[in-house]
């Protein structure tokens, strides 16, 4: 399952390729690495919202 599926699950959601290659990358990772990617972008997220 994907992100796009976990997140909208009665979405059909056409991907970037960009996205696609990114969740290629993901597979590849350990649990603690993909902690540090996680942290990422959860300090996008919250930077983003809290500009609005």
């Amino acid at each position: 399952m994907n992100l796009d599926e976990y997140f909208y699950p009665a979405e059909k959601v056409s991907k970037s390729t960009a996205r696609r290659q990114i969740e290629i990358l993901l597979d590849l990772l350990s649990d603690n690495e993909l902690k540090i990617i996680q942290g990422t972008i959860d300090g996008i997220v919250n930077n983003r919202e809290s500009k609005k």
